[in-house]
């Protein structure tokens, strides 16, 4: 199968630089670049979230060190759907 350039379609910053010529408005890709950074920025302060949110929850896990197996078990499934949550939001 041949491979697609990867650039094709995606406009250049030099093609915003003439608003008026031919080719359409550039505030259609701009606004489309700006919702894409504005997810990536989500999915970034979302990460350092729930990162922080793991490391709060494993301190207070650790100040109570001793602990019946139900309670262990209930800790690791909370733990794994933390990382579960991460790894949905593409964050692992």
């Amino acid at each position: 199968m041949e491979k697609q350039p990867e650039e094709e379609g995606a406009p250049e910053p030099s093609d915003f630089a003439g608003a008026g010529e031919a080719g359409g408005p550039p505030q259609v890709a701009g606004a489309q670049e700006a919702r894409s950074e504005d997810r990536m920025s989500l999915l970034l302060r979302l990460r350092t979230q729930t990162k922080q949110q793991l490391l709060e929850y494993k301190s207070m896990v650790d100040t109570n060190e001793e602990k019946t197996p139900e309670q262990i078990m209930q800790d690791k499934q909370i733990e794994a759907y933390v990382i579960f949550l991460n790894f949905i939001c593409g964050l692992y």
